[in-house]
């Protein structure tokens, strides 16, 4: 009697790929104006405060992340935020904050700048 052992020396498998096409993100603001403060004084709310407009695909869950002055702005514990976008792929968002000044700082015109990035997370 003669055995004979077959062995698999190849398999073979498919694997399926597959990608959903989105709309994209786009994002426009409108400047904070905290207006005249008084040196030494809070300003507990700007005179014009901001706007973050978010347009992208209905009913998709974005991030939000904002930095400042090479910071991160917190937004909640871990400086991220997560929105759902409307059912017409939209989001507004204000911004506010508030401003305490120091007795011996210079008279003059402050600015600083704040950057956005948002992205699709599902």
């Amino acid at each position: 009697m003669v055995i004979i052992n077959t062995l698999t020396i190849a398999e073979e498998i498919t694997l399926d790929v597959t990608a959903r096409i989105v709309e994209n993100l786009t994002i426009t603001t409108n400047d904070v104006n905290f207006g005249k403060i008084v040196r030494g004084k809070e300003k507990r709310e700007p005179d014009v405060p901001g706007m973050i407009y978010i347009d992208g695909e209905s009913n998709s869950i974005v991030s939000l992340e904002l930095q400042g002055n090479g910071e991160e702005v917190l937004l909640n514990s871990n400086g991220k935020l997560t929105l759902n976008l409307s059912d017409e792929g939209s989001e507004e968002i204000s911004i506010k904050g508030s401003i305490q000044t120091n007795k011996n700082i210079e008279l003059g015109n402050y600015e600083g700048v704040v950057s956005i990035r948002v992205k699709y997370l599902r």
